[in-house]
Formats: C-alpha cells, sequence, structure tokens
C-alpha cells in the first residue's frame, strides 16, 4: 500500500490470547491484538487499537447536548430525557435522529419536549414515560391503556428494558440521604440519570412502595418476563399485561 494509507479494522471485541485447552492444545492463528501493539513490532507506534464503548446515560445526556450545540441548537433537558428513552443507548440511532430534527427545523433555537415527541412521531400521552408513571403510580387501568397503544410500535424487550432501568433507580433513591429542595445533578448521577428533575420525578412515587422487600420480587417478575419474550413462543402482548398487573399490585 501507498506510505500514506489509513487502515482501520472494526470488530465487536478484540481477539483473546491463545490459551492452552487440554494435554498440549492450543488453539493456533489467533492474534492478539493488544500484545502486538504493545511489542517492539509495532516499532513505530502507529498501529493503534481504540475501544468506543456504549456511554453511560449521565455521559450520553453531554454527548446528546453536544451535538445539537455543533448544529447551533440547544435542547432542553426534558428533551434529552425523551430522546435516550426512545432511543436507548444507541448512540448511532440518537446521532441519526439528531440529524433528522436539524433538518426538520433548520430555524429553532432550542429543541423541546415536545419536538422530540412529534419528530418521532411518538405520543406525548402515551409512551415509555408515561407508562412507568403509571406503573409507579400503582394504577393498572391507565398502565394498560398506555401500553395497549405503544404495544404496536415499541420492541417488547425495549418496554421490560425501560421499566427495569426506571425501577433501579427508584430502588437506589430509597438509599440516598434525605436532602433539602430539588434534588441535585451529582444525586442523580450517582443513581444512574442524568439530572435532578429526573430523580425528583421518580422519588415521588416512594411512598407506592412502602414495603421494602418488594422491589426483590418487582425486579423478579421482570426477569421473568424479558426471559419468556426472548425464550418462549408466547404473545408478547400477554406477557407485558401480565407484567403491568403484577407491578401494580403492592405487595401485602
Amino acid at each position: 500500500p501507498a506510505p500514506d494509507t489509513v487502515l482501520i479494522l472494526t470488530a465487536a471485541a478484540l481477539p483473546k490470547s491463545a490459551k492452552r485447552r487440554g494435554a498440549g492444545k492450543q488453539k493456533k492463528d489467533i492474534t492478539d491484538i493488544v500484545a502486538y501493539l504493545k511489542s517492539p513490532q509495532n516499532r513505530f507506534g502507529t498501529d493503534v487499537t481504540v475501544e468506543f464503548k456504549r456511554l453511560r446515560e449521565p455521559v450520553m445526556a453531554l454527548w446528546i447536548k453536544t451535538e445539537f450545540q455543533k448544529h447551533g441548537k440547544a435542547i432542553s433537558p426534558a428533551a434529552i430525557a425523551v430522546l435516550q428513552a426512545l432511543k436507548s443507548d444507541s448512540t448511532r440511532e440518537i446521532a441519526g435522529e439528531i440529524e433528522k430534527m436539524h433538518l426538520a427545523l433548520p430555524d429553532a433555537a432550542e429543541i423541546s419536549e415536545d419536538d422530540v415527541y412529534t419528530l418521532l412521531g411518538m405520543s406525548k400521552q402515551y409512551n415509555l414515560f408515561q407508562l412507568s408513571d403509571a406503573v409507579f403510580e400503582r394504577n393498572t387501568a391507565k398502565a394498560l391503556e398506555i401500553l395497549s397503544v405503544i404495544a404496536s410500535s415499541e420492541a417488547p424487550t425495549l418496554i421490560v428494558y425501560h421499566l427495569s432501568k426506571q425501577l433501579a433507580v427508584l430502588w437506589q433513591a430509597r438509599y440516598l440521604p434525605p436532602s433539602r429542595g430539588r434534588s441535585t445533578d451529582e444525586e442523580a448521577r450517582s443513581v444512574g440519570v442524568g439530572m435532578g428533575w429526573q430523580l425528583d420525578n421518580l422519588k415521588k412515587f416512594l411512598p407506592n412502595f412502602r414495603n421494602p422487600d418488594e422491589f426483590e420480587r418487582l425486579f423478579e417478575y421482570l426477569l421473568e418476563a424479558d426471559l419468556e419474550l426472548k425464550s418462549q413462543s408466547t404473545d408478547p402482548f400477554s406477557v407485558l399485561s401480565r407484567l403491568v398487573y403484577q407491578l401494580t399490585t403492592p405487595l401485602t
């Protein structure tokens, strides 16, 4: 190749170094990339490896804000939270949506929560956030109504993932020291969300979960639903409906 060639190889994971398997058996023809990069063979240091880890939620929020700033736009904290929830933790998908929003609203100085719902084709009344709020209110009828609307547009496993993530934050919030006034962003990051207002929105549901043993049971329900959705041919809506009943029924 020409001296100025740049060759980029991508992989889901780096292969591990050869290891002995059984008596005298060894895997062959496997390159330990990391060992090579550290070896004298890479004498010019021009061969490098870069790992792109998935961004955690607080870091993702900052990344979204920065990406909008590159387009000369601001985005409200609520809009960031909605975008993260609806597009999970895929930076590729979120980057695509950011580009679409920039093209759809070229003159907008700030992207609002309503803009995100509209441009993603989502309802502000029927979405993942409203579902988790209804579940934590222990309002079975409302949660089932929302589920019936979003079940056709959201992946069943994504619904379970969102409920699990929100419940995990709620569970951790029980152990935070009492705070005066609003929660800080630092407190929010300590339990896995990016901003204080998100933590406060979840903490208001804590009185509905007074039994300390309840969270373990709820996480078991979520795990069972996730496994059933991934391993069996049961109707997904039936699995999710049963899950909603389980999550909204207080432990007696």
